[in-house]
């Protein structure tokens, strides 16, 4: 059964944040045991933002989950996470 990452982030600079995004962490995350896909959101004026991580696993996705929240992954470039939960995936369309 997939579970998410919910990752909920600060956005201190918009532009420096959708760079990093698709240029750093979308390709990481493709590299990582498990990953199935990611979603990144945010608000209409560029402060908050999350991001939804799914992984194959439970144990993946705590285990991410940990990672983000111990600062083993540093914030990317215009982004601070704040935290981050484990959700279970009910359906997808």
């Amino acid at each position: 059964m997939p579970y998410a990452v919910v990752n909920f982030v600060r956005i201190e600079d918009a532009e420096a944040a959708d760079r990093a995004t698709n240029e750093v962490v979308l390709p990481r995350l493709r590299g990582l045991p498990g990953f199935a896909q990611a979603t990144f959101l945010a608000n209409e004026d560029g402060t908050r933002g999350f991001s939804v991580m799914v992984f194959e696993s439970e144990e993946q996705a705590q285990t991410m989950a940990d990672r983000l929240g111990s600062g083993q992954v540093p914030n990317p470039p215009g982004l601070a996470f704040e935290h981050q939960e484990v959700w279970r995936v009910v359906a997808t369309g």
